[in-house]
This record gives C-alpha cells, structure tokens and sequence, in this order.
C-alpha cells in the first residue's frame, strides 16, 4: 500500500475512535473493551453535563444491558414505570400497562440521561478505559484499508491517529456527519418547548408515565427516582417576553400544569428547566467505507414516548458486536454492511412514529381533539391493541427480518423470511410459528445441573454474552423417549460446527424433559439444559428437532429444522464468520 499523505503525522495507531462521549459512544466502547478491542473514545467538553435530553430506558435496552452485565446496576439506580396513562380535560382516556410483556424487565425505567452516562462511564473505569476529554475530531481521511482522524485538543495540540473505523456518535451537529457530507433529511418542528425536572405533589403515582392533553395544549412526563419527574409541554414563549438565551422559570411551568393538568399538582424543587426545539431528520446511509454513524448524528426525533436514546443504545450494540467480530479476525469485514441494512430501517420507523405522537399532541382545534380522545378511548376497550402499543413503545417490535445477514432454512431449502411466509414451512407448521431470522428472540427459563447434581433455574438471556453467539439446539417435544441416539447426534453435530467457529459461539442442546440424574453432553461441547414444562420449545415451534443461532445482540441470526449443521456452516460462511485457521468451511 503506498504511505498516506498524513502518515507522516501519526502518533499512534487504534482499531477504533469513537467520537463523542455520550450513552451511544459510552455503551459502543463498553462492547468493544469487553470483546478486547484497542479503541479511543473522545470528547470534546470537559465534563459531562448534569442536563438530561432523555429520560426513559426501554425494556428491549435492558435487554441488551443484561448481555453487556450493566442491567442490574440500572435497575437499581432507575425507577420502575408500570403504566401508560393519556388523560383528557375529563379524565383518564387510555391506560396501557407495560407488566405483561414479554421480556425478563417488563417494565421501562425513568433514569435521567446523565445518570446512564455516569453509568456506562463507571463501567469502561472499571474496564480499564479512560475517556479523553476536551478532545475533538476536526477531520479525517479514508481508503479501503485505513482511517487517519485528526484530534485537536483544548490547549492547541493536535495528533492524527490510525485506526481501522471511525464511529461517529457526536450527536445531531456530527461533525462526523458533515465531514462525508451527508443530508439530514427531514424538518424542525416550528414549536417551541418547555422541559422541567422537579418535584411533584399530586394523586399521579411514581410508576405512571403520562401524557395530559388539553384546549391549551399538552404534556407529557415520566416520573424518576426520589420522587422527581420530567415533563415537557409545548409552550409559546413570546407571552413571556423572554431573550432569545433566556431560560424558563417555576412560575411558568406552574402555569403550564394549571391550565392543562387534570388533577392539582403542586411543584417545587426545580433541578432543571429550558426550552428546545424538535428536529425530525434521518441520515441517508449509516456507513460510508470504514465510517460509521450511530445516535443523534444519524437520527433525531421527538423526546415523546423515550425513544431516541435508547435507539442509539441499540445502534451501539449492532454495531458494537460485529466490529469486534471483524477485528478480532471471527469475520470478514463485509458483515459490517448489515449495520446500515439492519438499523436505517429501525431509525425511520422511530422517525416516523414520534412524528406521528407528535402531531397528535399538538392538535388543538375541537373536532380533531375530540376525535382524538374518541380514539383514544376505543384503542382502551382493545386488549390486543394495548399490548401491541406497549410493546412498540418497550421497542420490542423491530426485526431485522429482511437483513441480509440472516436466514433460515428447511426440508432441503434455504428461505429468506419473504419465502418462507409463501409456505416453504408448509409442512412444519410449529416451527413456522416460531421466530424468524431477525426477529428478537424469546427468552424463557431453562433447567440446569450443577457439578453436585443439583438442578438449577436460569433464563435464555442469562446465558446470552456480549460478543459471543449463543447455538440453541431443540430436541423436539415429539422426540421418541430414551432418544439418546437423537442427542448422540444433535451433540456431534454441535461439535462439527464448535470445531470450526470455537470462538464464535457457545451452545446449548435442550431437552423437553428430564433424564437419567448422571446425564451429561457427550464429548462435552454443549451445555445441557432442559425446558420441563415445553414453554421454551413451544416459543420456538420446536415440535420436532431444531437449532437457532442467536445473536449477541438477541435476534435470531439462523434457524433451521431440522437440525442439519452443514447447512448452519455453509451460512456462517455465506454471512462472512470465519473458520478456525481461516479454511473454507465445509
């Protein structure tokens, strides 16, 4: 490769510089630090400031929390919220419970934003990674091989640093973003808005989010812990004769919440009030060669229904995983273009969706107010249209079903998701019913043995690890009993796929129900559980034998029935996972 033009210049060198240190950053580094990646994480403020943008940490971002081992301390510093509740000028309109999903934390946390960067910052502390402050990304160059970033420093320095990719997480002005010069399509919403987060004395419980819509216009808040809240309305702030750098005071929420709250509420303790705008804008592409774009500077939106952070948590996560699978030589470097395959479609539907929650919240005149609550009252008598809303808002919804990084196969043929529904699974039925490749897979609570022979409970998504594939193989509910010849070979073929991806994946084989007390895997290449009561097999429309490859991530990379290990090695090597010694697989 002839030498760079600004090779000359180099101090270092780093597998990957993360611009911007905040949640979508910090939990990107958190991947990659796990997985033993070299990287950088810079930023350019001198510390991270004590305001929050967003408050709401989703069930499906716990989720991903529990892989990374960050769920709990979040759970413990968060509050839980169990409703959804839309009030009118008469009253409760619409509740939506958030109890019934199906997710090990099925509920949404209030947890203001800088609590989740103290977080994440606390754990790449304790894995040894130091943030670089007051540092920013003012340029870079590329070629097939390489990225050259420039980093200026506050006391004048600069440096320019190699490295494999450059992940632009520096926020809706990304620098990142308007060095590619990409268009950030989409509109500012001509409304102003107020946000406060404070104290409350009123009749709403602590585990209700809310939304108040009124004549006068509405709010929307989510309740955090000790007992205080954000809330946000829209406001004109011109009746208050305010400078253009002016902020809002408690005077003129109170006013807000006496013209528009149906119940009384009394407010104090101000720990934050401004005003902002609303931005609806998504970025055209995601990766331009070795750069990458993830949170705020590939997509904003309305704060409305706590979407947006958590839509960058989970770019961090997508990405975070398949850029060590790269650069720890498990894959080759075209996996990565499923990123923008996968989250650009997420990204626009969120786009789309707070637009629309939007809008219906600024509706003010009578009729379409009125039809507003109407509908707001039929979708409440609807028990399905309930846990369907909730489960959108808990972003359990998104698939990545028309990726190309996934697929499934059956009775002698390979079916992408479009196929399959044309009934190619036909004759298994069960397993049709089952999650497809890309959709979020299904957790439930496994049995296991530990080395006294004592049996232990556990989860799917406690065995799920950052970085790592985790192989399910399903004996089938209609396994013949004794069936060791079934497990003999379902454990051989876990080995033939182990042998060649052993850094890849771990596995599980599972059985329907218990055996002899002494039973153990043969040759040891699996660990072996069991689903006593058939719930994990019926999830997963394993009525007969099956396998499923999980993602790090939690979504179904592969399946098939039945469980035929040449055809998971022919995908692993279709989608670019590489063998050990880097051999053709087969």
């Amino acid at each position: 490769m002839l030498r760079h033009p600004i090779e000359e210049r180099m101090s270092n060198h780093v597998d990957v510089v993360i611009a911007g240190a905040g949640p979508t950053g910090l939990f990107l580094g958190c991947i990659l630090a796990e997985n033993g990646v070299a990287f950088r994480i810079i930023d350019k403020l001198s510390a991270p400031r004590r305001i929050s943008k967003a408050t709401g940490i989703m069930p499906r971002t716990l989720e991903i929390f529990q892989g990374a081992g960050l769920a709990e301390r979040f759970i413990a510093a968060g509050n839980k919220i169990r409703d959804l509740a839309v009030y009118g000028s008469k009253g409760k309109l619409l509740g939506l419970s958030f109890d019934r999903l199906d997710s090990p934390y099925p509920f949404p946390l209030g947890l203001e934003q800088f609590r989740t960067e103290e977080l994440l910052t606390d754990r790449l502390r304790e894995l040894g990674v130091k943030i670089e402050r007051e540092k920013e990304l003012t340029s870079f160059e590329q070629d097939d091989e390489k990225v050259w970033a420039t980093l200026a420093g506050a006391d004048g320095s600069s440096e320019t640093v190699e490295c494999s990719y450059l992940v632009g997480c520096d926020g809706a002005h990304s620098t990142v973003r308007h060095t590619l010069r990409l268009p950030f399509d989409g509109s500012e919403d001509p409304q102003h808005y107020l946000v406060a987060y404070l104290s409350i004395d009123w009749e709403i419980p602590s585990s209700e989010m809310f939304e108040f819509g009124s004549a006068k216009g509405t709010i929307f808040g989510i309740p955090l812990p000790e007992g205080r809240w954000a809330v946000a309305g829209e406001y004109d702030r011109s009746q208050w004769h305010h400078g253009e750098d002016d902020e809002p005071d408690l005077e003129e929420v109170e006013k807000l919440f006496d013209q528009r709250s149906p119940v009384p509420a009394t407010l104090s303790n101000p720990l934050w009030l401004s005003y902002f705008r609303v931005n609806h804008r998504q970025v055209s592409q995601y990766q331009v060669g070795r750069v990458f774009l993830a949170g705020d500077a590939a997509h904003v939106h309305s704060p409305v229904g706590g979407q947006g952070m958590n839509t960058g948590l989970q770019d961090a996560c997508n990405l975070g995983w398949k850029l060590a699978s790269v650069l720890l030589g498990r894959s080759r470097p075209e996996l990565l273009a499923s990123y923008h395959a996968e989250r650009h479609p997420v990204g626009r539907s969120v786009v789309h969706l707070t637009s629309f929650l939007q809008a219906e919240l600024n509706l003010r005149a009578k009729i379409a107010m009125g039809l507003r609550d109407e509908l707001s009252q039929l979708v409440g008598h609807s028990t399905y249209v309930k846990n369907l809303a909730s489960r959108h808002l808990g972003e359990l919804s998104y698939h990545y079903r028309h990726s190309p990084a996934v697929s499934e196969w059956t009775t002698g043929t390979r079916a992408s998701h479009q196929r399959a529904r044309k009934g190619e699974f036909a004759e298994c039925p069960e397993f049709a019913a089952g999650p497809h490749a890309g959709d979020r897979a299904p957790d439930g609570v496994l049995l296991s043995r530990n080395e006294s022979g004592k049996v232990e409970l556990g989860t799917l998504y406690e065995l799920l690890r950052c970085g790592i594939h985790t192989l399910m193989v399903f004996e089938g509910t209609h396994a013949p009993e004794g069936g060791e010849d079934s497990i003999h070979r379902l454990t051989d073929a876990v080995a033939r796929v182990q042998m060649q991806f052993p850094q890849l994946l771990q596995s599980v084989v599972i059985r329907s129900h218990h055996r002899e007390e002494n039973e153990k895997v043969p040759g040891n290449q699996a660990r072996l559980v069991y689903d006593d009561e058939g719930i994990l097999h019926h999830r997963y429309g394993g009525r007969s034998e099956c396998l499923y490859l999980i993602r790090p991530d939690g979504y179904v990379a592969y399946r098939s029935e039945p469980a035929d290990a040449d055809r998971l090695i022919e995908y692993l090597d279709d989608v670019g996972f590489i063998p050990v010694g880097g051999l053709p697989a087969g």
